[in-house]
């Protein structure tokens, strides 16, 4: 799950503070992504027993 977090934080602030500072339109898909990834990594820990 680790890694779902890593990469979903990654994705979405990234592109997030890229889109703020540049003009670089086209990086505003992976932020959907990174959002996906980060609600998979807590779904993935919720279902993990005894964790």
């Amino acid at each position: 799950m680790f890694i779902l977090f890593t990469v979903g934080v990654f994705l979405f602030s990234g592109s997030l503070y890229v889109l703020s500072l540049t003009t670089f339109q086209w990086v505003g898909i992976f932020t959907p992504l990174g959002g996906t990834c980060i609600i998979l990594g807590w779904l993935g820990l919720l279902r993990q027993p005894n964790a």
